[in-house]
């Protein structure tokens, strides 16, 4: 029997992930390119950056984020990204063209 060969078409982002009496607090890319608009929200221990145009080039950033997220906010020309966390900590993230990923510039 021959195995079947797997390619990654797209990524169902989850929902929002939600409390009782707490809105979900999520944010707007405001530097979008043709054919983007990011839409950046916590879920649990991951940020979502959810392509709401094309749903296949959604990305979900997981890594050094220790408590559930419980705010994402771009800044007015969409470089950086803030990220409030359940313990009262705060994450900024800037996007690296080297490493192809958002890594944190200050905590």
């Amino acid at each position: 029997m021959e195995a079947q060969a797997f390619t990654l078409d797209g990524i169902l982002t989850p929902t929002p992930s939600t409390k009782r009496a707490f809105r979900v607090k999520w944010s707007l890319n405001p530097a979008q390119k043709e054919g983007e608009r990011i839409l950046a929200y916590g879920t649990g221990q991951s940020i979502v950056f959810r392509n709401i145009i094309n749903w296949k080039t959604s990305k979900i950033h997981t890594t050094q984020i220790l408590k559930d997220v419980t705010c994402v906010k771009y800044n007015n020309i969409g470089t950086y990204l803030a990220v409030g966390d359940a313990g009262g900590g705060v994450k900024i993230l800037g996007w690296s063209e080297a490493e192809n990923a958002y890594i944190v510039k200050w905590e």
